[in-house]
């Protein structure tokens, strides 16, 4: 199986995200994750409560725990690693 790779330019730097090209699924889920920006919080008020919730947590000293039970390829770990 071929895979390509995608150049993302995230808040952290640089990332390189790897997918099959000839996958309608894959492309798809490229767009409502990464163009699209389908998980990004600031604009829904559960979001932004869920983002303060985190803050608090991380400032304390826990460390964050994503778990993406549909996984499919990945692309919404590497949006919330990010984050």
């Amino acid at each position: 199986m071929k895979l390509e790779q995608l150049e993302l330019k995230l808040p952290d730097g640089p990332r390189v995200f790897h997918y099959r090209p000839a996958s309608m699924g894959d492309r798809g889920v490229i767009y409502q994750v990464f163009d699209n920006q389908d998980y990004r919080f600031d604009d829904w008020e559960p979001g932004k409560a869920l983002m303060a919730f985190y803050g608090a947590k991380t400032r304390a000293g826990a460390t964050a725990l994503v778990v993406d039970a549909g996984a499919n390829i990945g692309a919404s770990c590497v949006h919330f690693a990010a984050v």
